[in-house]
């Protein structure tokens, strides 16, 4: 599945407008006291303690918006202000953020801290994981996390939070199907979930090649302990000997059985592997049963 971590770029940009209509409005990054981050629009909602982290502005209904000047105009006339609400928000943190590597969890925080954003503007809004280069993508195949979010009544239309642009159903209709989150609680459940079953197959599969290899040396040694019995039995078994042929036998009796502690110790630790992976696989399958959620289809445009 992908992590993805945002890096806060601060800067300082100065532009001068004049547009026949402007409404001005901000979302406040902060951390509160405990350390965690939240996002609001009304300032005097930042509890005692709480740092402003960043303040974004945002230009509401401006049709003038250069950032808007790529807002598709097949939009239904419902969805247009909030799309154009919705892709100032996802610009803004695009340019104030840097995506650093092609990870799940990096994208889910991406997706979480625009959630959050959005849902500020009061829209409603849900958080996406899914694969948008496979349309048959099961869930173990999800490796990418964005928002959604209604833009009109039962009409949705999807954020690309790494890449800061909105998708419609037309130019990709991946983006409208996988597991949606209704909280960033319910996504980070799902994340350490997703994250405690990667971990485990990761201790999981260096095991298996353990017992591989393992199962290779228990069959060497096994078989050339057979032929030291073997061979003892067709030169010894039943014979009367001299003293140098019994001292002879004696040592050949003396190799076998460290032969067989060798084997007998390749048998205890192939079992302790075999124990510990069959565990392992077990606990596999109530990850893969607890996160195994339906696949979800949204309407788009």
């Amino acid at each position: 599945m992908k992590i993805f971590m945002g890096k806060v770029v601060f800067f300082l940009v100065i532009v001068f407008f004049s547009f026949s209509y402007y409404v001005s409005a901000q979302i406040f990054k902060y951390q509160d006291k405990d350390g965690k981050i939240h996002f609001t629009s009304d300032p005097n909602a930042i509890p005692e303690g709480g740092k402003i982290l960043k303040a974004f502005e945002t230009q509401e209904g401006n049709k003038n918006n250069p950032q808007e000047e790529n807002l598709p105009d097949n939009y239904p006339p419902d969805m247009r202000p909030n799309l154009q609400v919705l892709q100032t928000v996802l610009q803004l943190y695009h340019a104030t953020h840097t995506y650093s590597e092609p990870d799940f969890f990096v994208c889910a925080d991406m997706a979480i801290d625009v959630w959050n954003m959005v849902k500020t503007k009061g829209i409603n809004a849900r958080i996406a994981a899914g694969n948008v280069n496979n349309p048959q993508a099961d869930g173990t195949e999800f490796n990418h996390a964005w928002v959604v979010a209604e833009a009109a009544q039962r009409k949705w239309i999807a954020l690309e939070t790494t890449g800061g642009y909105l998708v419609s159903g037309k130019k990709n209709k991946n983006y409208y199907r996988g597991y949606f989150f209704a909280s960033p609680r319910e996504l980070k459940e799902y994340c350490d979930l997703y994250q405690k079953r990667s971990e485990l197959i990761k201790r999981t599969q260096p095991l298996q090649k353990e017992l591989e290899k393992f199962k290779d040396d228990y069959d060497r040694e096994l078989k050339k302990y057979n032929n030291m019995v073997d061979d003892y039995n067709k030169k010894y078994a039943g014979r009367f000997f001299t003293l140098g042929q019994h001292q002879e036998a004696q040592a050949c009796k003396e190799n076998i059985t460290q032969q067989g502690r060798m084997v007998k110790e390749f048998e205890g630790r192939g079992k302790q592997l075999s124990e510990l992976i069959n565990a392992n696989i077990e606990e596999l399958g109530t990850f893969e049963q607890t996160l195994d959620k339906s696949i979800e289809t949204l309407p788009s445009n």
